[in-house]
């Protein structure tokens, strides 16, 4: 070790049974702590004289069972012929309200979780859907050639009283669909090979949804637990969100399905 100290250029002071006293020149002020010798040494044996030596571990480790649930909804989705975007978790209530064509904005520290203090205006939230990310995320790249079939998996943040902090992050899928025809019936069938593929039965139960079109909407039921959304997002909605073409999409939270897998 001390020779290899030596070839790097360092002066040794004294040689222990265990350690080694090391003077570092004026000039290398890059030497800042003793993970600076260590890598000069390795320098000067070689790096690729350095024999790599695998450690053996008595157990093996592997994704949680929410994890792997993810993994395999990701999975689905594309080879379903989805592509997965990527969006922020912050969002502002016009966007997950105003513009999804749902109730007045009021008293909104009832449902978000508002951050004290933004940088940007337009993010001053936390989601607590996925949707409204989707439809701004083609909002803003219209340019990008039809027909569009994209989804998110991601975390939505809910108030939960039970919780230490008030609050709770659920795993969510939200997918959509948009071209010049699209409709209720195509976004069906892609979450129809969903559930077939997870091995779980599933039906739509009539109810109504301000930011989808009346009599195309449905609540996703599987197992008889109501786990989601579906349907043909209102004309009024694409219009706040400055959409031409007609667009489907549902929302699942993954947690339940996990839950409903398990049983």
């Amino acid at each position: 070790m001390a020779e290899l100290l030596k070839t790097a250029g360092f002066g040794i002071e004294k040689i222990k049974t265990n350690s080694v006293l090391v003077q570092v020149p004026c000039y290398r002020i890059d030497v800042m702590h003793q993970v600076d010798l260590v890598e000069d040494v390795a320098i000067a044996y070689g790096y690729n004289n350095i024999e790599p030596f695998w450690r053996d571990l008595s157990t093996t480790g592997y994704a949680r069972p929410e994890q792997r649930m993810v993994n395999t909804a990701r999975e689905l989705m594309v080879g379903l012929g989805f592509q997965e975007i990527l969006t922020y978790t912050m969002s502002r209530p016009e966007n997950l309200f105003a513009r999804m064509n749902l109730p007045g904005i009021t008293g909104l520290a009832d449902c978000l979780v508002e951050i004290a203090n933004p940088k940007v205006a337009t993010m001053t939230c936390l989601r607590n859907w996925l949707l409204p990310s989707l439809l701004e995320f083609l909002s803003n790249n219209q340019s990008i050639e039809f027909p569009q079939k994209i989804f998110e998996l991601g975390k939505v943040t809910v108030l939960d009283d039970s919780k230490e902090t008030k609050t709770r992050d659920e795993e969510v899928l939200a997918s959509l669909v948009t071209h010049p025809s699209a409709n209720f019936s195509e976004i069906k069938s892609a979450l129809d090979a969903f559930f077939m593929n997870l091995g779980l039965t599933w039906q739509i139960e009539t109810s109504t949804h301000p930011t989808f079109i009346e009599g195309r909407s449905g609540k996703v039921v599987a197992n008889e637990s109501t786990v989601g959304v579906i349907g043909e997002i209102s004309p009024l909605v694409l219009g706040y969100w400055k959409l031409e073409n007609p667009a489907a999409a549902f929302e699942i939270n993954i947690q339940k399905i996990l839950s409903l897998k398990m049983q």
